[in-house]
């Protein structure tokens, strides 16, 4: 009898956790464009979530506030040259055209671990700007260019509909962010291999992009002044 009641207890212990992150559901913001996200993580002021999708992949989000203008921030998603100084596991990056700073497509260039070969994606990324309501969405999703053929040696991975969303708090002086991912990454890397992996993806990246846009002096070009003061 004793022996059945510390099982009971035990396991009690292990449910409870469980059964209050099920009560956390849906706590994403209201911004997002996916439903049913299951929060995964709480520190520092930095909150993950995950969902399941429709494409048998696993979504991840990232929600934070930085104490940065939302400028500033969108500033430096912009900046193909900055990239590899902040965002998680980069090897590369580099704008293939840009039809304005509204509308660009890019390429990125992903460390994965040996034994397997590296990721990259070519994708549009797409900015929209609400200035009554001080947000701004870039929509990114993968695109076909002529420009940049796949590699030997890389898989090109697929990027389905995944965002940046910014909006101005606090009299515009910091910025709540939030990074949605749907990364199927293609070839033949285990599953649980590829959640693992993109799950640290929105917490390394948001914190990466605070700490640079702390250290580094952000020249905003005149096309993302659009909010005032």
């Amino acid at each position: 009898m004793k022996k059945l009641q510390l099982m009971v207890l035990t396991l009690s212990f292990l449910v409870a956790p469980m059964s209050a992150l099920a009560n956390d559901e849906n706590q994403a913001a209201p911004d997002s464009q996916y439903k049913n996200w299951e929060l995964i993580a709480n520190k520092d002021g930095l909150k993950t979530f995950q969902r399941d999708t429709d494409q048998g992949i696993v979504g991840f989000r990232g929600e934070t506030v930085m104490d940065a203008t939302l400028e500033q921030i969108a500033t430096v998603l912009a900046d193909m040259p900055s990239r590899k100084k902040w965002m998680d596991e980069v090897v590369e990056a580099k704008r293939i055209r840009m039809s304005s700073i509204f509308d660009r497509v890019e390429y990125n260039h992903t460390a994965v671990p040996w034994p397997f070969q590296n990721r990259d994606f070519v994708y549009s990324a797409k900015v929209d700007v609400n200035t009554k309501e001080k947000t701004m969405v870039i929509t990114m999703q993968s695109v076909e260019a002529a420009e940049m053929p796949s590699q030997d040696g890389i898989v090109r991975g697929q990027m389905h509909l995944s965002r940046y969303y910014l909006k101005a708090i606090e009299g515009g002086k910091k910025t709540f962010v939030t990074a949605e991912i749907i990364v199927d990454p293609k070839g033949a890397i285990p599953k649980w291999i590829v959640r693992l992996k993109q799950k640290k993806w929105p917490r390394n990246t948001l914190s990466g992009l605070a700490r640079y846009i702390a250290n580094n002096k952000i020249d905003v070009p005149k096309e993302f002044q659009v909010f005032g003061k």
